[in-house]
């Protein structure tokens, strides 16, 4: 057939597409012409490709995929197909553009994108149909770290901080937080983080705070935003900080210390979940970063928290803390106190008294507590308590009543 009938047959191909899934015979036609010897006809075929990617959710479209791979990483053949790709994302009519938008997303998660393609997904950020700025936004989250992104690529992700759609919020501050530590953030990005956090759902929270230790060059307003929401934020805000917290110091990166501050004072919350998260994240932070005696007297005083959660993790909590450095008097006769509660707590206020005996100094009461504990009904409490007595015993007497119950038994 003439050129004219194969660019034709192409584009009625793509059409098709759209209303119905492509027969196999016909597809892999498809996917052949893309090597046509035409040009007209080579970006006839990239645009069917992209109808079958963007309206079809079958097997098919990973064919269409792979082709449109194959294209775009062969680096003498792709500049007309990168090209066609950023006009259909941005000067198409709304059912293309969706596809293109839904396409080239598909594509980052499989490979690095032409910086070209990147910078059409910043600028399809501004996209009058919200669906087009979401697919946009979730093929940059899936570029970032993988594809370099310019200035004004960068810039474009922080006005999407400030869409109106919570969707396009939250894919700009995945890629925000997975950009590479050496391309720095502007002002613009580091004002709609900030903004971001008084307004976001916990989702967002928790991507913001990943771009905030993520190395780049994130402003303090930020830090300190992040730690004010834990205090003024909805419940799913103030959540979604106890939960980054904990990620991130699971990871093993130091934590802000006004983060620490700001959920010592999380623990008095109104509630019970955020006391919780709070609570555990101290804990996972406890491991790489110093905690304030401010912080580790809250945590005593939320071993008397009506919630049992709520005080399981402030032992689990004041043991990673003492076993790092010492805690005050207070925070240890608090612990002494609560091994009075049930067996689960008690467990647990046990073995943090171990590695409270480790570095502080443990008052004669609470030697008699941890004594009594060696006669505790549970076997778990009772181990526990012998551990503790024996990091303690070279500082401090034993209590006689633990001697004589470490033999006797319950």
């Amino acid at each position: 057939a003439d050129t004219g009938v194969r660019m034709n047959v192409a584009a009625a191909i793509g059409e098709v597409s759209t209303k119905r899934p492509l027969p196999a015979v016909v597809l892999g036609a498809l996917c052949d012409t893309r090597k046509d010897g035409e040009r007209i006809v080579r970006l006839r075929a990239v645009a069917a490709l992209v109808r079958v990617v963007g309206t079809n959710a079958t097997s098919e479209d990973t064919v269409a995929l792979d082709a449109l791979e194959e294209v775009l990483t062969d680096a003498d053949a792709r500049a007309d197909p990168v090209r066609a790709l950023c006009e259909m994302l941005l000067k198409a009519g709304t059912a293309l553009r969706r596809s293109a938008a839904i396409t080239v997303a598909r594509l980052a998660c499989r490979m690095e994108l032409p910086a070209e393609l990147v910078g059409a997904l910043g600028l399809a950020l501004r996209d009058v149909e919200p669906e087009v700025r979401v697919h946009a936004a979730r093929g940059l989250a899936e570029a970032a770290g993988k594809s370099e992104f310019s200035a004004q690529g960068i810039d474009a992700l922080g006005d999407a901080m400030k869409d109106l759609e919570r969707d396009v919020r939250l894919h700009a501050a995945v890629a925000i937080a997975k950009l590479d530590a050496a391309q720095q953030v502007g002002a613009k990005v580091t004002d709609a983080l900030r903004v971001a956090l008084q307004i976001g759902t916990g989702d967002i929270v928790r991507h913001v705070a990943k771009a905030i230790i993520s190395g780049n060059a994130i402003g303090e307003q930020v830090v300190a935003a992040l730690g004010s929401v834990v205090k003024e934020g909805t419940k799913d805000v103030r959540c979604g900080v106890a939960r980054a917290v904990a990620q991130i110091a699971m990871n093993n990166i130091t934590v802000p210390q006004q983060w620490i501050d700001a959920l010592g004072e999380a623990l008095e919350d109104e509630e019970v979940e955020v006391r919780r998260l709070a609570a555990k994240a101290i804990s996972k932070a406890a491991r790489g970063n110093a905690i304030s005696d401010e912080v580790a007297v809250a945590l005593a005083e939320a071993l008397r928290d009506e919630s049992d959660s709520v005080r399981f993790h402030a032992a689990m909590a004041i043991g990673d803390v003492a076993g790092r450095a010492p805690v005050s008097e207070r925070v240890v006769r608090a612990l002494g106190e609560a091994l009075q509660e049930e067996a689960d707590i008690r467990v647990h206020v046990a073995w943090a008294l171990a590695q409270v005996g480790g570095t502080s100094e443990v008052p004669a009461e609470v030697m008699d507590a941890l004594g009594a504990a060696l006669g505790d009904s549970d076997p778990d409490v009772r181990r526990n308590a012998a551990g503790a007595l024996s990091v303690v015993a070279g500082k401090n007497e034993l209590p006689r009543r633990g001697v004589g119950a470490l033999f006797e038994g319950p």
